[in-house]
C-alpha cells in the first residue's frame, strides 16, 4: 500500500467519525430539545392549572379543603355520631331495610311486628347517634379529619361508617313513616341529605362516589315516605329546596382536581406516594423503573400535559347545559383511549374521568326526579288531587318543569293507577314510558328502561 492509499484511508476515517460525532451531537441535541420541550409545557400546564383556582400538589389539595371554624364544622359532629354508631346484630343481618344493602324494601312493602320491634330497639340504641347527627344538619360546611399531604396512603375511615349512618336515618325515616307520623319522617330524610352531603367539598372521587351512593339510598327512602303519606307543606318545602339545592357540579370539579394531584405525585415523585411499587416490574401498572425511565426520557412529563389536557375538558364538561354533557364525554373517551394507548403502563393509575360526567349526570338527573316529585306532592297537598300534567305545577309549586338531563326536554310525567311516576329517558333516550328497572336476574337481559321516581298510594 502506497503512502498516498495510506494517506486516503486514514481522511476516510476521520470523515466516518466526523460524521457519526455530528449525528450523534444531533440526536442529544434533539432529544435535549425534546425534553426540555415536553418540560416546558408540562410546566405551562401547571401554571395554568393554578391560574384556574386549582391545586397541583398535595400541600395545596390539603389547604384547598378548607376547615370551617370551630363549632361550625358538621364533620365534628358526625364523627363524634359515628362513635357511638350501634349497628346490626351480623346474626341478624337481612333484617332492617337500608341496612343491609342486599335488602332494600319496596315503595310498598310494609315492615311485619317483629321486624317493627327490632327496628325500633336499634333506633333507641342510636338515640345519640341521631342526636348528633341531627345537630350536624344545621352546619352550612365540613371538612373530615383526613391529611390529604399522605397522598394515597390518605386515611378515610368515616366513609363507610358515613354509609351506615345515612342508612341509619333512612330507617328512621321509613319507621315514623309506617307508624303514619310523615313530619318525622321528613326530618329524617333532611338529616339523612345532610349527612350525605357533608362529603361535598372533600376533593378525592371516592368521596364523591359514596356521597352520590348515599344519595341513591335517601331517594329511595323519599321515594317510600311519599307512597306512605304525605308530610306537611313546611316539611316538603324544606324537602324540595334541600333537593334542589343539593346537585353542585363543584363536587366533581374538585374531586378530578384532586385525583389529579395524586397522579402528578405517581408521575414525579413515585416514592412519596405511600404506595408500595414493585422497583422492576409490575403487572398492575408501572415500576419504579419504569416511571423513573420515563422521567428520563422525557415520556412523565408529555403523558402527563395530554391528562392535564383530558382532566381539563372534563371539568369544562362538567359547566355544559346538562344535555350536552354526554357527548362531551363520548369526545373525551376517545381522547382518553388515545392517551393510554399513546402512554401505556404510565396511565395505569389514572382513573376512566370520563365516566364520572356520566355517572354525575345520572346524579343530577335522580334530583330532579325528586324536586318534581315533592312538588307534585305540594300540588296534592294543596288541590287534593294529582296535576294532570307538570305543567300545572307552574308558578304556584315550582319555578319552572325540571329539564331531562339526558335530552334537554321537560321531565316526562303521568299517573299511574295508584300513584305516578315522573321519569327522564336516560342515557339511551328512548322514552320507555316510565319504566322502572328491573332488578337483575342471573342470565337474563334487563331490559330498556327509564330513570324513574316511582310514588304509589
Amino acid at each position: 500500500m502506497t503512502e498516498q492509499d495510506s494517506s486516503r484511508q486514514t481522511k476516510r476515517r476521520l470523515r466516518f467519525w466526523h460524521v457519526a460525532g455530528v449525528l450523534l451531537i444531533l440526536l442529544l441535541g434533539a432529544f435535549a430539545i425534546y425534553r426540555v420541550v415536553g418540560h416546558v409545557r408540562f410546566k405551562g400546564r401547571l401554571n395554568a392549572v393554578r391560574a384556574a383556582g386549582l391545586p397541583v400538589t398535595l400541600t395545596e389539595l390539603d389547604q384547598w379543603y378548607e376547615t370551617p371554624p370551630y363549632g361550625e364544622n358538621a364533620a365534628d359532629y358526625i364523627m363524634e355520631a359515628l362513635s357511638y354508631l350501634q349497628t346490626q346484630d351480623p346474626n341478624q343481618r337481612g333484617q332492617f331495610p337500608w341496612l343491609d344493602r342486599d335488602k332494600i324494601p319496596g315503595r310498598t312493602e310494609s315492615m311485619d311486628a317483629e321486624t317493627t320491634r327490632r327496628v325500633a330497639q336499634l333506633l333507641q340504641a342510636n338515640a345519640e347517634t341521631l342526636r348528633l347527627l341531627e345537630e350536624s344538619a344545621t352546619c352550612e360546611r365540613s371538612r373530615y379529619p383526613v391529611d390529604l399531604t399522605q397522598g394515597h396512603a390518605t386515611l378515610l375511615p368515616h366513609l363507610s361508617d358515613l354509609s351506615s349512618a345515612v342508612r341509619l336515618l333512612c330507617l328512621k325515616a321509613a319507621f315514623h313513616s309506617e307508624e303514619g307520623k310523615h313530619d318525622l319522617a321528613a326530618d329524617a330524610l333532611f338529616t339523612a341529605f345532610r349527612v350525605a352531603d357533608s362529603q361535598v367539598d372533600e376533593p378525592l372521587l371516592i368521596s364523591q362516589m359514596v356521597r352520590q351512593s348515599s344519595y341513591v339510598i335517601v331517594l329511595q327512602a323519599l321515594e317510600r315516605v311519599l307512597s306512605d303519606g304525605s308530610p306537611q307543606q313546611e316539611h316538603l318545602t324544606r324537602l324540595e329546596r334541600t333537593v334542589r339545592n343539593a346537585y353542585d357540579p363543584n363536587a366533581m370539579v374538585r374531586a378530578l382536581a384532586g385525583e389529579r394531584c395524586m397522579t402528578f405525585l405517581i408521575l414525579r415523585r413515585p416514592r412519596a406516594t405511600g404506595m408500595n411499587l414493585p422497583v422492576v416490574f409490575n403487572h398492575e401498572g408501572p415500576s419504579l423503573l419504569q416511571i423513573h425511565g420515563a422521567q428520563m426520557l422525557g415520556l412523565a412529563d408529555r403523558c402527563l400535559v395530554r391528562y392535564i389536557d383530558v382532566v381539563d375538558g372534563c371539568i369544562a364538561a362538567l359547566y355544559l347545559p346538562s344535555h350536552e354533557r354526554r357527548k362531551a364525554a363520548l369526545r373525551l373517551e376517545h381522547q382518553e383511549r388515545e392517551m393510554r394507548e399513546a402512554h401505556g403502563a404510565l396511565t395505569h393509575f389514572m382513573p376512566a374521568t370520563y365516566r364520572f360526567i356520566l355517572n354525575d349526570l345520572t346524579h343530577l338527573t335522580r334530583l330532579r326526579l325528586a324536586e318534581a316529585a315533592l312538588a307534585v306532592e305540594q300540588y296534592r297537598l294543596a288541590k287534593g288531587t294529582l296535576p294532570e300534567q307538570l305543567s300545572d305545577l307552574v308558578p304556584a309549586f315550582a319555578p319552572g318543569i325540571p329539564l331531562d338531563p339526558y335530552d334537554g326536554q321537560p321531565l316526562r310525567y303521568h299517573k299511574l293507577p295508584k300513584g305516578y311516576v315522573v321519569y327522564s329517558v336516560g342515557p339511551d333516550s328512548s322514552d320507555e314510558g316510565g319504566a322502572e328497572r328491573a332488578k337483575r336476574s342471573r342470565g337474563k337481559e334487563i331490559p330498556p328502561y327509564d330513570i324513574t321516581f316511582i310514588v304509589e298510594r
